[in-house]
């Protein structure tokens, strides 16, 4: 595993672990995240109406407020009494 990858899992709060040849479909949920991702992304750049950015920075701005997302934690929410 590269030091990028298990930095990517790890950041997306999930353990890596070794498969076996028969197990290809195990890695189906990582995949699957990561597809979500870059298709939410490009629907926002297409709602966008541009992929061009003034800057690096703008960008970087743009993906970390999508990444971050769906990683955010809902509020607690105070029990109501009856």
């Amino acid at each position: 595993m590269t030091k990028r990858c298990d930095a990517f899992i790890g950041h997306s709060g999930m353990d890596a672990s070794a498969k076996s040849s028969s197990e290809a479909h195990d890695s189906g949920a990582l995949h699957s995240r990561n597809r979500l991702l870059k298709s939410a992304i490009n629907h926002e750049l297409i709602q966008r109406g541009s992929r061009e950015f003034r800057t690096i920075e703008d960008y970087q701005r743009f993906f970390n407020m999508r990444v971050a997302r769906p990683n955010r934690q809902p509020a607690a929410v105070e029990p109501t009494h009856l």
